[in-house]
């Protein structure tokens, strides 16, 4: 499987703008070039919102926003999946209710919406928690096909406060044995690149230790994350892969360091 990793530092509330610092990033590519793309957290919006009223003109549908659109249109040209993270909007019962939420777009065109499920703070001035963890079964993956994704602060600890150990996140998906994390951030920065790989291979400990796991099964992780600086916050960038063929057999299929722009092709099978 060949995966697509986006990072760049978005213009913050200028749609029109990130979607085509993206185009420049895909023009390029072509039916075969690649399986699964990903894009990090609100790339599109920028990610630092104050309330409802603050995100109300970027909050999108979820079937015909423009950026579930933009994705479509992509999955389509290069016969690839394709996740980005937005604000979507849903109405429930007639009231509006805004989640922090990734599409995942298939080649056809078929569209899965998750929420992110552990808000970080600066989600709760706008958010609604999601439904809870998921995966999906894609089978054009192949042995990759069952698929956990998530968005940034779903791999921590529950609002900072849950024990560390419990893993949630990881353990949730060694539970349902998911094959393939790919992962939305806005992650900010420490600026510590090495620290931030090791902490978030520890977020994963539980599929990294995984007794069954062997190189005709393995796991995939990959991490799309943005980088830059908006209203005095620094994100981390240091998009990656990495492939686990058996208990601490782990390798990294590639990264992008904290101030690179761009997309990296990792192959799952080099």
């Amino acid at each position: 499987m060949k995966i697509g990793l986006i990072q760049f530092c978005p213009v913050p509330r200028n749609r029109d703008q990130n979607i085509a610092t993206a185009n420049k990033f895909t023009d390029s590519l072509k039916k075969g070039d690649v399986d699964y793309i990903i894009l990090p957290e609100m790339i599109f919006t920028g990610y630092m919102f104050e309330n409802k009223d603050d995100i109300k003109e970027f909050v999108e549908d979820g079937e015909t926003g423009v950026t579930v659109t933009w994705a479509k249109n992509l999955a389509n040209r290069v016969n690839a999946f394709v996740q980005v993270g937005y604000p979507q909007v849903i109405n429930k019962n007639g009231k509006e209710l805004y989640y922090n939420a990734i599409c995942i777009v298939s080649p056809s065109g078929q569209i899965r919406n998750y929420h992110k499920s552990f808000l970080y703070t600066q989600d709760e001035y706008w958010a609604e928690e999601g439904e809870g963890f998921q995966t999906y079964d894609l089978p054009e993956l192949g042995i990759y096909r069952k698929i956990g994704p998530g968005i940034c602060m779903d791999i921590n600890p529950y609002k900072f406060k849950a024990n560390f150990e419990e893993y949630e996140f990881a353990n949730f998906h060694l539970k349902e044995d998911s094959h393939f994390i790919p992962c939305s951030m806005a992650w900010l920065s420490s600026g510590d690149e090495i620290n931030l790989i090791n902490y978030w291979l520890t977020r994963f400990s539980p599929l990294i230790l995984k007794e069954n796991t062997t190189p005709d099964q393995p796991i995939v992780i990959a991490i799309s994350n943005r980088s830059g600086t908006e209203k005095d916050t620094k994100f981390a960038g240091g998009s990656c892969a990495f492939k686990i063929e058996g208990p601490k057999k782990l390798s990294l299929l590639g990264r992008l360091s904290e101030k690179q722009e761009g997309i990296i092709v990792v192959d799952t099978e080099d």
